[in-house]
């Protein structure tokens, strides 16, 4: 066997493996007691337009000032998310993916989805998405209320997460 051939038969089985990872459901990824936790009588049509992202499980990126915009059309989803770096610059990040009932999917990176489940949503002003290892509280404003915030950070703490590695986003 030549070395060509090695090479373009091992790269075939990599990406093989990568396209297959991307594609696979798996049980694991699901959010800790998501089922309990899912915001009734939820209407998608409602989620849409501009949300401010207030908290975070995650955020490597130190940004400010952040929002989402849903668009949602049928069963479809445009997610646009607008923030500052730390020196003022703007940064935009654009995702498609689909919904379904309280669950946004989205792409990041073509075939890999990560699903979001909205899991809190009072009157469609604040609301709070769970994905299997980050958390998200949202608002149409750039404030919440000190009680709901309370009871968010409750909710989470009930559902597995670690609040106290919650970064709370700089809205100015």
């Amino acid at each position: 066997m030549s070395i060509f051939t090695y090479l373009r038969s091992s790269f075939i089985v990599l990406v093989s493996l990568f396209l297959l990872s991307g594609c696979a459901k798996n049980s694991d990824l699901v959010p800790q007691n998501i089922g309990e936790s899912l915001s009734e009588n939820f209407e998608m049509d409602k989620f849409s337009g501009t949300w401010y992202e207030l908290a975070v499980l995650k955020n490597d990126e130190n940004l400010t000032n952040r929002t989402i915009n849903f668009a949602i059309d049928k069963d479809k989803i445009r997610i646009v998310k607008s923030s500052l770096d730390m020196s003022g610059k703007p940064k935009k990040e654009s995702l498609r993916g689909k919904t379904e009932e309280n669950k946004i999917s989205y792409s990041k990176f073509g075939f890999v989805y990560d699903d979001a489940y909205v899991v809190r949503n009072d009157g469609y002003k604040y609301a709070m998405l769970y994905t299997y290892d980050e958390l998200f509280i949202l608002s149409r404003s750039t404030s919440i209320p000190e009680a709901l915030k309370v009871i968010y950070l409750s909710n989470a703490k009930k559902d597995g997460y670690d609040i106290d590695k919650i970064i709370w986003i700089n809205q100015e």
